[in-house]
């Protein structure tokens, strides 16, 4: 029976994209469950990162987490000049492979726990600027056993604002800016966020209401001063902003606009991969899953005799 419905869910994920409509957008990164920082730890963690939650509900206690053990690129590239610091890179080994800050360590963060010559240090962990969620809750578990840790908000991407060095980085191959859906869905509430379209809302779309809720839309029309602009006096009412989420209908922001609006602003900026487009289709597809994990298929065998 798990065989049969494990191949089930298989199929879901690998064959969801068929029926999307007449535009057929390549979603397939979407197929891929990510890579959860507690990924492999246990059956449960795996499960989490499978099935992030979709949600708009931050309890206090997670506001107050990720506010208390959050920490700017900045000042943590101060602080690292000092020789019980510790800067960490909590990605998969594979990325982490590929480029990352001089003398960083790569320590997934299920295992920091397990790490005995930590004590006594004082910890910096940093990713791809995803999950700050699960990376404050990380920071709370070391800290009750007596290590002080932060992580660095906007991780990789404002690391490289504030320090432009980083081992056998391909921009090309390789870029900070952009987001998952599935990573996008898990920031859109945490109040370090300015959320921005660049398209006007329309009937003719389908929003989803936890994008609806944050976003603030700008039409942009290829006005990239009168965008600037906009942007500037969103920023002056909301000056705790560390991260700007731009995205659009399908994905497909210049290259000049991005460079532009890099250079116009301090604050990390990413991008949804595939855009609105392709957001809905993952939730979509996220909740039918989740709904086929809950109430999964009922067979009835015949009793051989």
């Amino acid at each position: 029976m798990g065989i049969f419905y494990s191949f089930e869910v298989f199929f879901l994920l690998a064959f969801s994209t068929l029926s999307y409509g007449a535009y057929q957008p390549d979603f397939s990164f979407l197929d891929a469950p990510p890579e959860g920082l507690y990924a492999c730890s246990s059956a449960a963690s795996n499960t989490r990162a499978l099935s992030p939650v979709l949600t708009t509900n931050l309890t206090h206690t997670m506001v107050h987490r990720f506010n208390n053990y959050q920490i700017s690129a900045y000042q943590a590239l101060k602080q690292l000049k000092k020789t019980d610091t510790l800067l960490v890179d909590v990605r998969p080994a594979q990325e982490f492979n590929q480029f990352s800050i001089p003398g960083s360590l790569n320590i997934p963060a299920y295992l920091l726990k397990n790490k005995a010559f930590l004590k006594g240090k004082k910890l910096f962990l940093i990713n791809d600027g995803s999950q700050s969620l699960n990376l404050s809750q990380v920071c709370h578990e070391l800290g009750n056993m007596g290590i002080e840790t932060h992580f660095v908000t906007g991780g990789l991407n404002s690391w490289s604002k504030v320090s432009h060095v980083l081992n056998a980085y391909d921009a090309f191959n390789a870029p900070l800016d952009m987001m998952t859906p599935v990573s996008f869905s898990l920031e859109l509430s945490l109040p370090d966020i300015l959320l921005i379209s660049l398209s006007a809302p329309s009937v003719n779309t389908e929003h989803d209401p936890l994008l609806s809720q944050h976003t603030n839309y700008i039409d942009f029309k290829n006005n990239v001063v009168l965008l600037t602009r906009q942007i500037k006096d969103l920023l002056k009412k909301n000056p705790y902003v560390v991260r700007l989420f731009i995205y659009n209908q399908d994905g497909q922001i210049p290259t000049r606009l991005k460079s532009h609006l890099n250079q116009q602003f301090r604050q990390s900026i990413f991008y949804l991969k595939g855009g609105e487009l392709a957001f809905n289709h993952y939730k979509k597809n996220h909740l039918a899953l989740l709904k086929r994990l809950k109430h999964p298929p009922q067979r009835l065998y015949r009793c051989r005799g």
